[in-house]
């Protein structure tokens, strides 16, 4: 596995529930195929995982996409949503005020004097809409919507880290040179003991 990457990047693989650091770029290094890896690294986005594929020889070409961007984006979109919690707050009173008025109040005041039960729910819920006109609810609303907005946006844009993976068939060892074959490469076994007998008998 050889890693091409505009910057430095590291591959990660999946054990269980977790991620372990294989190699880092250029790698070069030999891997198994029956995982699951992804590329990551500091201040890089993960990619999305992907498989090796088996008898090759495989080279990763990496476009790397900056983490930052990405958390910065998010961080964009929470600070825009904070913004709206004021306008929030008054739009759950006045969604309180017309189940509560609905419910309880304007019946009673209907059972007093018939025909108000309509003036009564306008009034109940008018208590609470003229929140929408304090500055400190549509001010941050505005800038808070509009942030959202921009933070959504971006996120859509970042994009993640990009792998193509381009796969050759591995290239076999090449064969060794020819040489004369020597005594002691000679396999099988042992020889036979050489055989002795006595050439002269002397006797005293």
């Amino acid at each position: 596995m050889h890693i091409d990457s505009t910057s430095p990047v590291d591959l990660e693989v999946k054990h269980g529930s977790d991620w372990d650091v294989v190699c880092a770029s250029p790698c070069d290094q030999a891997l198994p195929t029956n995982k699951t890896y992804r590329i990551g690294g500091s201040g890089v986005r993960t990619s999305r995982t992907f498989e090796i594929q088996p008898g090759t020889r495989s080279t990763l070409e990496v476009d790397p996409a900056s983490s930052g961007a990405h958390t910065g984006a998010i961080v964009v979109t929470v600070v825009g949503g904070l913004g709206l919690v004021p306008a929030l707050i008054v739009s759950a009173g006045v969604v309180g005020a017309a189940v509560f008025g609905a419910i309880i109040i304007c019946p009673i005041a209907e059972a007093f004097s018939k025909g108000s039960y309509a003036g009564c729910l306008g009034d109940v819920v008018g208590a609470f809409t003229p929140g929408y006109r304090q500055p400190w609810v549509w001010a941050p609303a505005a800038a808070g919507g509009a942030l959202m907005l921009g933070g959504i946006v971006w996120l859509i844009a970042s994009p993640s880290t990009r792998v193509r993976q381009a796969s050759a068939p591995a290239t076999p060892p090449p064969p060794a040179a020819w040489r004369a074959p020597l005594w002691h490469d000679a396999t099988g076994p042992a020889p036979p003991a050489a055989l002795t007998m006595p050439i002269v008998r002397l006797a005293f």
